[in-house]
């Protein structure tokens, strides 16, 4: 910090660069309470689909850069809040979203053609 003296010699802070800084430090220490401490975020997840049954999304994962590593071609996704996730056992949310353990919210399915997605419909039955 830059200090100058006064007329009468008394020490002046530069205000500006004190206060800049304090606001960097405040803008850090909030950011990391609601990152790391409240997890204040969604995270959006895939689970497995069965498409004879529900609605699924579907992407073709015969190509092997082509699917993210869950490796799913039938999935669903759901949007749950961050701090839910660590009760989902070994990162696999599906058993504790599909019981209703934890508030999974049911993201529809949409036809994406840009990154391959498409919508199934179940099978009608007796066909």
């Amino acid at each position: 910090m830059e200090t100058t003296k006064t007329e009468d010699g008394r020490m002046k802070i530069d205000w500006l660069v004190l206060s800049l800084l304090s606001c960097c430090l405040i803008a850090t220490a909030v950011s990391f309470y609601f990152f790391f401490h409240k997890k204040a975020y969604d995270f959006i997840i895939e689970i497995p689909c069965d498409p004879n049954k529900e609605v699924c999304s579907f992407r073709d994962c015969s190509e092997p850069d082509s699917c993210p590593p869950n490796n799913f071609s039938f999935f669903k996704k759901y949007n749950l809040r961050a701090s839910d996730f660590n009760k989902c056992p070994d990162g696999d949310c599906s058993v504790v979203c599909e019981t209703g353990q934890i508030n999974c919210e049911p993201i529809e399915c949409v036809a994406d053609q840009e990154i391959g997605e498409v919508c199934t419909s179940p099978l009608p039955i007796g066909d």
